[in-house]
């Protein structure tokens, strides 16, 4: 009987990685990393597809996939157009991420109750203007999860006109809070295209290899969705990566306790599980300054990676990030003349002021939606000076006659055109030779000339930034164990100097020092090279199992589908009714037991729906009451408070082999 067995893929902001695993042996059966590629993601993930082993291929059975799309998407601001349908006339005229808005009249009250309806022909007339002009729709009305009637009634009359994807707040979250959820909306229409061609591209890498299996893609909680769930709903993505990386720890370490801290090229994320579990951030995932309804894991995200920018500055002083950049390693492994330049240009000036440093260089990004009209004459003059690979900026200088610092460098880099390379913490474990994957002659070649600018040796430069980056990384992860070890969401401070001297250490009679009540699990490439040395700040235990490096992909593969349908029962005095709010609707009913066996019905209905959907094997369907009274010594049915019946499934999807 053939095996079988579970691709996972993962898409970070600087590798792919991709791992094939049986689950039913809890073993990694083989595993390949690319660098990520920019902006098209499918290019990387289609390199480790064909890095992995070719005689383990007929036996895979399902594609598990976690991404970074959304969450780059939302914080670049790219994706469709995206018209906004606004059924609440007391909403305020704020920015809610749309491109064009428009009102559709009708009006609900808080318990559902339509107050005025929806006049089809206004609406149709209103819907012509967003007639070529936007790529997708969404929809959001006041209460609409209380009853989302007047949300599907646009739906519905949007698709006959326009032809377009719609999705309505009510469908995406059944939580209270109208901007949020609008917001929320906006965003999942916004994404809808990306996560098409970025499926479609998966599946067409799969196919090329014969793979046929379902595909499934990570939420921002950790469980899974189908593909063609997250082609409809694609916001869940937001924070996919990470939650990928804390279920690959959870799987891979074996702890039912610990906090798990993830180096990647761009961020630290820093989780905690407790009884093999993962908190959820109380009021949904903030992502690029918005505030979305999005169930996401509760992480605390740092701006220190190995891609961090490696700030020297002439009096010696060393900074790191946030500011993500391609490693001068990274950069030479595809432009080998990089090194050469990097030894040829050590004379050239600094221009801190202006952006520019020693080391620094720049390359195409490869993208191709860009507005040429944009670009001047030497703008022109610099692209095509980079047609042939990665630069420093002080051969751009020679070239075209100016100061690097009048070249307009940033503003290309803002735009999109090209991307700056520089020291990074990963050149500095190059140089050093303790971590060693790409061209490690460029990251020796840049520390030279740092150092030597300096007027100390290179051991000195990387000794000074490897504990500037250990104290920075210590710093990061004190501050996020006393949030996530509160009972608060915002408990715990950011910024404490207490805390700062415990990690750095410092001048004066008072000396302390620190020790963690869980293992530090660590997980991403660089994380041997890091975390052991936290060690010697933070008293604990350091666990950096098998298979770290490409932790991501391994929790893609490993994670479970977990869904949960919430319904509010209220007693409604003036109908002496139960008023039950599930995703389909408002019902009444006459009596708290009819509500509550209604509620659960409704919640059982839509878990079988799925089951039958996903082909879910090894499922489990509970359900949770949580009645309130108003006096707890006097249970009458009469008299409850807003009361919850969910039901909640949990289940593996069935593979095909």
């Amino acid at each position: 009987m053939k095996r079988s067995y579970i691709i996972g893929l993962d898409t970070g902001g600087t590798y792919t990685d991709g791992v094939i695993v049986d689950r039913e042996e809890r073993k990694v059966l083989c595993k390949a990393k690319a660098l990520t590629s920019r902006p098209d993601l499918s290019e990387g993930i289609r390199s480790v597809l064909h890095a992995l082993d070719p005689g383990l291929l007929d036996d895979v059975g399902l594609v598990c996939l976690s991404t970074t799309l959304a969450t780059n998407a939302i914080v670049e601001g790219t994706g469709s157009r995206v018209g906004l349908v606004i059924i609440n006339p007391d909403a305020e005229s704020k920015n809610y991420g749309a491109d064009m808005v428009i009102r559709a009249g009708g009006q609900m009250d808080i318990k559902g109750n339509e107050l005025a309806p929806v006049s089809g022909d206004v609406l149709r007339a209103l819907l012509g203007e967003f007639d070529g002009k936007v790529d997708a729709v969404a929809v959001s009305g006041f209460a609409s999860v209380r009853n989302p009637a007047q949300e599907q009634q646009v739906k519905g009359l949007t698709r006959e006109l326009l032809g377009l994807p719609v999705v309505c707040g009510s469908e995406l979250t059944n939580v209270l809070g109208f901007e949020e959820r609008t917001v929320t909306a906006v965003l999942n229409a916004r994404l809808i295209s990306k996560i098409r061609d970025l499926i479609a591209a998966v599946r067409g890498a799969l196919a090329e290899l014969g793979i046929g299996a379902p595909v499934m893609v990570v939420k921002g909680d950790g469980s899974l969705m189908s593909a063609d769930q997250a082609e409809e709903r694609p916001v869940e993505t937001i924070m996919s990566g990470p939650a990928a990386s804390v279920i690959g720890g959870l799987f891979l370490s074996g702890k039912d306790d610990g906090v798990v801290v993830d180096i990647g090229g761009t961020t630290t994320d820093i989780a905690r599980l407790h009884d093999r579990r993962v908190s959820l951030c109380p009021e949904g995932a903030t992502c690029g300054g918005w505030q979305t309804r999005v169930k996401a894991i509760q992480m605390y995200t740092h701006g220190l990676g190995g891609d961090s920018w490696c700030r020297i500055h002439e009096d010696g002083r060393i900074g790191f990030g946030p500011q993500r950049v391609v490693p001068l390693c990274v950069a030479a492994e595809k432009d080998p003349h990089l090194t050469g330049e990097l030894h040829f240009y050590r004379r050239g000036d600094m221009h801190e002021g202006a952006g520019i440093f020693w080391a620094d260089c720049v390359r195409l990004t490869g993208r191709k939606d860009l507005d040429e009209e944009t670009l001047n004459r030497q703008d022109g003059r610099v692209l095509q000076l980079l047609e042939d690979g990665a630069h420093s900026v002080f051969y751009l200088e020679e070239k075209i006659g100016k100061k690097a610092k009048f070249l307009s460098l940033a503003r290309l880099q803002r735009s999109g055109w090209i991307e700056k390379c520089s020291l990074t913490p990963t050149d500095l474990l190059h140089a050093e030779g303790s971590f060693v994957r790409w061209e490690a002659g460029a990251s020796k070649a840049a520390v030279d000339t740092v150092s030597s600018r300096l007027n100390m040796s290179a051991g000195e430069l990387i000794r000074k930034g490897k504990k500037q980056f250990l104290d920075q990384l210590a710093y990061d992860i004190a501050s996020s164990a006393l949030r996530l070890g509160s009972t608060g969401q915002a408990a715990g401070p950011l910024d404490h100097p207490l805390l700062r001297q415990a990690i750095c250490g410092g001048e004066g009679l008072l000396e302390m020092s620190l020790r963690l009540r869980a293992p530090l699990i660590g997980l991403g490439a660089p994380t041997g090279a890091w975390l052991p040395d936290v060690r010697s700040r933070i008293e604990t235990e350091v666990i950096l199992p098998d298979h770290h490096e490409v932790a991501n992909a391994v929790g893609a593969a490993v994670g479970e589908i977990h869904e949960e349908f919430e319904t509010m029962i209220q007693f409604d005095p003036f109908k002496e009714r139960f008023l039950v709010f599930s995703p389909q609707g408002k019902e009444n009913c006459k009596t708290l037991k009819k509500a509550v066996s209604m509620a659960r019905e409704k919640g059982e209905a839509a878990c079988r729906k799925i089951v039958r959907e996903q082909r879910l094997e090894d499922y489990e369907i509970s359900c949770r009451e949580d009645i309130r009274y108003r006096n707890p010594l006097d249970e009458s049915e009469w008299d409850i408070l807003d009361s919850y019946v969910t039901v909640t499934l949990r289940g593996r999807p069935l593979k095909t082999v």
